[in-house]
């Protein structure tokens, strides 16, 4: 009903030589947040609700009063401009600005933080940018190697610690990781920090080899926000 109520008239005349009137009328719908869109639908970065569509590369497809968006998958390319507005990063997935896809790892949209902090402060930065980002949790060897690439320096923190109980890994995206899995560097984890003294509770990607150690939560790094569409 609140989408009905807040629909926008547009009326556009035009007039013939024969001194004749045909009207075209438009409507749009704009929301502003997921709850303004009936029926389980979701307020997209371009301000039109979309709803879910299996049919579509994303799941979604705009609504019919979504101005020129209107029934198309959210992330097609637009008629403003024929830009794929998935590869911007601009939140059309539902990711907010600034996350993009990466070559090998499209599935997912991810944000660099170039600026080295600790662990705990990567973390709270990527969970700062909205529901659904995280500090970024390798699922394999692909998307690590891409993470790496796209943070371009010698380490960055991953979203994987055992602060809470040595040896038992847990993620920011709510889940678990194997002390055996594949992505460690040899020996690893190993529980000895890179430098410095005190325990190795959080874990870092390598861009040496791409693999996965433990280290200090204090040390400084940078790091990788993820986003799920």
């Amino acid at each position: 009903m609140r989408e009905y109520l807040r629909l926008a008239w547009a009326v556009t005349c035009v007039l013939s030589l024969a001194s004749t009137t045909a009207c075209l009328r438009k409507t749009e719908f704009h929301c502003t947040t997921d709850a303004d869109c009936t029926g389980g639908g979701f307020c997209e970065a371009t301000a039109f609700c979309s709803f879910t569509d299996t049919a579509c590369p994303d799941g979604r497809r705009y609504g019919d009063y979504a101005g020129s968006y209107s029934n198309q998958c959210v992330g097609d390319s637009m008629i403003d401009g024929g830009v794929d507005d998935d590869s911007m990063g601009d939140g059309m997935a539902g990711c907010p600005a600034g996350y993009t896809t990466l070559a090998t790892a499209p599935a997912h949209r991810y944000r660099v933080i170039a600026t080295g902090a600790s662990w705990a402060a990567q973390r709270t930065d990527c969970m700062n940018d909205g529901t659904g980002t995280y500090l970024a949790v390798p699922t394999d060897m692909t998307e690590l190697s891409a993470l790496v690439t796209a943070g371009n320096v010698a380490r960055i923190w991953v979203g994987i610690d055992d602060q809470a109980q040595n040896n038992t890994f847990v993620t920011t995206n709510g889940g678990t990781f194997s002390a055996t899995d594949p992505m460690w560097d040899t020996g690893e984890p190993d529980d000895n920090p890179v430098s410095g003294g005190g325990s190795a509770g959080c874990v870092l990607a390598q861009m040496s080899n791409a693999q996965l150690a433990d280290d200090r939560c204090s040390n400084v790094y940078a790091a990788v926000c993820e986003c799920e569409p």
